[in-house]
C-alpha cells in the first residue's frame, strides 16, 4: 500500500502562508453523487453550478496544491495546455470535525482501482483538524482517464472500446488533436522537468487532453539527468502508444508501463 512520503509525518510543516476559508459552504458539494478519488484526493460536483466541482484532500497536500495552481497557470499561458483548475480559486484550508472526516472517509471511491478489481485506498485522516479544498472546472464528459502509473494504464486500456463509441470526431482528426496535445506535453516538460512523473489527464471526445493532478509530481524527488531523460522518452512513448490504441493503429499487447 504505497502512501505518499509526506502523508504520515503528522505535525505538518507548511512552507506556504495558510489561507483558511472560514465560511466554506459544504452544502454546495454534492455528496449525493459518487466520488471520484485518486490515492489522496476526491472530487465531487457542485450543487449550484454543473460546470464546477471540488477537490477535497488532506491538510498535508495544501502546499503541493498551491504550487500546482501556479504551475497550471504557466502551462496554460506558455504551452496552450488545458487544465481544470479554476482561475483565481487556489486551494484553501477548511476546519472540520472528526465526525465529518469519518463521513468523508466513508464516501471514498477510486474508479481506476475498482476497474481492475482492487479496493479503493484510504484517503482522509481522522486525526486531521482540517482538509484542503480546491474549486475546479468539472471534468469533460464523457472522458477517458489517462495515466501510466500503477493501475491507471490497464484501467484506461479497459475503457478504450466504450470510449471509442462516444468519439465526436473521425479518427484522423482525433489523431491530429492528440498529436498537438503531445507537443504541448513536450512544452510542459521543458517548463517543469519533473512533470513526466505520474502525468495524468482526461481525454475528451474530440481528443483534447485536460491535465489533472498537477501536484502528483511535486512531492516526487528529481532523478538523475540520465534517468530524467529516459523518463521523458518513456512518458512520450506511452502517450504515442495511447494515441495508437485510440486511433486503432495498435492493439494493447503486453506494453510495459511502470509504477515509478
Amino acid at each position: 500500500h504505497h502512501h505518499h512520503h509526506h502523508h504520515h509525518e503528522r505535525g505538518i510543516n507548511h512552507s506556504l502562508p495558510l489561507e483558511f476559508a472560514n465560511d466554506f459552504d459544504w452544502s454546495d458539494v454534492d455528496f449525493g453523487v459518487q466520488s471520484s478519488c485518486g490515492v489522496d484526493k476526491c472530487y465531487w460536483p457542485s450543487v449550484s453550478d454543473a460546470s464546477y466541482g471540488y477537490l477535497v484532500t488532506t491538510e498535508g497536500n495544501y502546499d503541493s496544491l498551491r504550487i500546482a495552481f501556479d504551475f497550471g497557470a504557466r502551462m496554460e499561458e506558455t504551452c496552450g495546455a488545458r487544465q481544470l483548475q479554476a482561475h483565481n480559486e487556489p486551494a484553501v484550508l477548511v476546519n472540520v470535525t472528526t465526525h465529518f472526516m469519518k463521513y468523508l472517509g466513508s464516501l471514498v471511491h477510486n474508479p481506476s482501482r475498482r476497474a481492475v478489481g482492487e479496493a479503493s485506498p484510504w484517503v482522509y485522516y481522522e486525526d486531521d483538524t482540517c482538509v484542503t479544498v480546491q474549486k475546479v472546472a468539472a471534468a469533460p464528459k464523457p472522458h477517458l482517464l489517462y495515466g501510466t502509473y500503477g493501475t491507471k494504464w490497464p484501467a484506461m486500456v479497459k475503457s478504450v472500446p466504450a470510449f471509442q463509441e462516444q468519439l465526436q470526431v473521425p479518427l484522423d482528426v482525433l489523431r491530429r488533436n492528440l498529436q498537438a496535445e503531445k507537443r504541448r506535453v513536450k512544452c510542459i516538460l521543458r517548463l517543469n522537468r519533473n512533470y513526466y512523473q505520474d502525468l495524468q489527464g482526461l481525454i475528451d471526445t474530440k481528443g483534447h487532453f485536460h491535465h489533472i493532478d498537477l501536484d502528483a509530481h511535486v512531492w516526487r524527488p528529481r532523478k538523475s539527468p540520465e534517468k530524467e531523460r529516459a523518463g521523458h522518452r518513456k512518458s512520450l512513448k506511452l502517450f504515442t502508444k495511447m494515441i495508437d490504441i485510440l486511433t486503432l493503429e495498435s492493439s494493447e499487447d503486453d506494453y510495459e508501463t511502470s509504477d515509478n
